[in-house]
Order: structure tokens, then C-alpha cells, then sequence
């Protein structure tokens, strides 16, 4: 019995940060304004709907918590062979605490596995007044990756989505995508979404 035919890791991701961006800049705004009002109301977002969406666009199957990771993307078996996991997404709303989130997708197999985070990003232009965690977070996530790396190669990607919404007088949602590669240096990150948010109201929990 066959499975599914195997996807290409790069390409897969370059679809699915395709997808993420679709799918965000169709989000009714006041829906995402709710979603971003706190940590439960995100993680809801990204689960009924947001996910969802991604999924339907690759040609995937979803599923919530499976072996404890937040949300799994199935191929669609042939001729009833067996279903594997193509995407596994990991969502943490404490970027300084995602050590264990990408961890566990450094541990897992599949073509591609994502960080979905949401914090204070920039930290080249003067965004925030507390400096942005940019550099410290991103070169620690990619030495998480190397090591995992050094110890069992694998063909997959690991790559992280971050969430930006703000400071208080910047009302643009921004998010930007890059993978913890093993390259030296690193490639680079990828704007994935600045969307201007009107007149909504700014949510209390913005990043």
C-alpha cells in the first residue's frame, strides 16, 4: 500500500509561509484584534481557524495535540497506506521561554517543523524602548538547532514565525519567518505580513 508522495522540505516551507501570510492578511481585523487581547484567545485563533487554513491550502489533514505537539499536518494516504506528519507547529506565547518548543522539534521527525511565537522583534530600528529580542532569541534557537543537528543530522527544516504588534503609536501587525538553519551565517529572516490594523482597539497583550 502506497502513502503519500514525499514533499520537499524547502519547498514545503516556503508554502507554508505563503499560507500563514494569506491567510492572516484575509483575517477579519476585529477578529485579530480579539485574538491578540491575550495568550488563550491567540492560541484559539491559531487553532480554529488560522492553522486550519494552512492545512486546507497544502493539501493536509489537521489535528490538535498529537505527542504533545500543539497542531500536526497529515499527508493524505493512497490506497490506504498509512498517514504521516508533514508539518508539526509548536505555539508559545513567552518567547523567552520556547527552549522546550524548539527542543521538541529538534527531537521529532518531519519535513517541517515550526516555532509559532509572538514578541518585541525589532531590534535594529528604534522600535520599542526596551531593545528588541531579536538577535539574543534567534541566535540562541539557532544553537539549540546546530547542537541537535551535530548530534543526528536530519533533511528537515525547523523554522520559527514571530508575531509583532506595536509599539503603542506603530498600529502595524508584523510577522517575519526564518529557519534555524545549520548554515554559516544563518539565513536570512523573511518579512512575512505588515498589516496596518486601522482603528481597531489595541489590545492590552500586544506582543
Amino acid at each position: 500500500m502506497s502513502s503519500a508522495m514525499r514533499r520537499d522540505p524547502a519547498l514545503l516551507w516556503q508554502e507554508f509561509q505563503t499560507s500563514f501570510g494569506r491567510a492572516l492578511g484575509a483575517a477579519d481585523e476585529a477578529r485579530i484584534s480579539d485574538a491578540w487581547c491575550s495568550s488563550g484567545s491567540r492560541t484559539s485563533f491559531y487553532a480554529d481557524e488560522l492553522m486550519q487554513a494552512v492545512a486546507h491550502d497544502l493539501t493536509l489533514e489537521f489535528s490538535r495535540e498529537w505527542l504533545t505537539v500543539d497542531y500536526a499536518m497529515w499527508s493524505r494516504p493512497i490506497d490506504g497506506g498509512q498517514r504521516t506528519p508533514i508539518v508539526l507547529v509548536e505555539s508559545e506565547n513567552v518567547p523567552s521561554g520556547a527552549d522546550h518548543e524548539v527542543r521538541k522539534l529538534c527531537s521529532l521527525s518531519a519535513p517541517l517543523r515550526v516555532l509559532i511565537t509572538v514578541a518585541q522583534w525589532e531590534d535594529e530600528a528604534p522600535r520599542w524602548k526596551s531593545k528588541g529580542q531579536r538577535t539574543v532569541l534567534s541566535q540562541h534557537w539557532h544553537a539549540i538547532r546546530e547542537a541537535y543537528a551535530a548530534s543526528w543530522p536530519d533533511a528537515g527544516i525547523v523554522g520559527v514565525v514571530v508575531g509583532e504588534w506595536g509599539p503603542p503609536d506603530d498600529d502595524t501587525l508584523r510577522f517575519y519567518a526564518f529557519e534555524l538553519s545549520t548554515a554559516s551565517p544563518p539565513y536570512p529572516e523573511q518579512p512575512l505580513l505588515a498589516r496596518p490594523m486601522g482603528h481597531q482597539p489595541r489590545p492590552a497583550s500586544a506582543a
